[in-house]
């Protein structure tokens, strides 16, 4: 061993001893901060995601109602009918009237998403 003094090895065995327990509650506090801080960004996130969620799906509840009523309007009927049957002039009339039905109904929905808030 080396021959230092009594008092040098007490103050390394001090040095050394403080040291350690420094290092070993310092780790322990980054190491709670950064699971904390983890933990704070995950909730939030979570949060963020559930409401974009919520506005999405408040925002797109019609879409299967809008859907099912396009495809049961009869003015669709009619002219899928006339078309199999090959009387172009009949066919042509009912795609008119579903067309101009479904303009309508896309400038309207248009007009109630713009005035919409979420």
């Amino acid at each position: 061993m080396l021959n230092l003094s009594l008092y040098n090895k007490i103050f390394l065995i001090f040095i050394f001893t403080t040291a350690i327990s420094i290092s070993i509650i310092g780790w322990f506090g980054f190491k709670n901060t950064s699971d904390a801080y983890t933990q704070l960004a995950y909730d939030t996130s979570r949060q963020n995601t559930d409401t974009l969620k919520t506005a999405i799906e408040s925002g797109l509840a019609n879409v299967p109602k809008d859907l099912s009523f396009a495809i049961n309007f009869y003015a669709l009927k009619k002219y899928l009918l006339w078309r199999s049957m090959g009387e172009h002039t009949k066919a042509k009339k009912w795609n008119r009237i579903f067309s101009n039905t479904l303009l309508d109904f896309f400038r309207n929905e248009k007009r109630l998403l713009s005035s919409a808030t979420y």
